[in-house]
């Protein structure tokens, strides 16, 4: 299964466009933020950490980590990261970690995941 993302972000990760814009100013992430924060009981996206499964370029979480989440991102593909790093590089920060997500473990506790 790594050789299959490895090659699809090798491939066809750079010729994809996914206009930053459209996820940053998006009405159903900010309604969907809205919940989130209501669910966890906060009143700023800065107080959540937040887990993307199966990442890639991390495009699901963009719109949280400029909004000031603490985001981690995490896949199995190596090709991926440096797409995501490029992809985020004037919006926000983030972290990467390269990982098969069903075996992955971690010590840090997060706020919510999402895939």
């Amino acid at each position: 299964m790594k050789t299959v993302w490895d090659n699809f972000w090798k491939e066809k990760g750079k010729s994809m466009e996914w206009s930053q814009k459209d996820v940053l100013y998006s009405e159903g992430m900010s309604e969907l933020s809205n919940k989130i924060l209501n669910h966890l009981n906060k009143d700023t996206l800065k107080e959540v950490s937040l887990l993307e499964l199966g990442a890639g370029m991390g495009i699901t979480s963009l719109f949280f980590g400029y909004k000031g989440a603490d985001v981690t991102l995490l896949d199995m593909s190596k090709e991926a990261k440096p797409l995501a790093k490029e992809y985020w590089r004037k919006h926000a920060k983030h972290n990467y970690i390269i990982a098969d997500l069903f075996t992955f473990k971690s010590k840090e506790k997060y706020d919510i995941g999402v895939t």
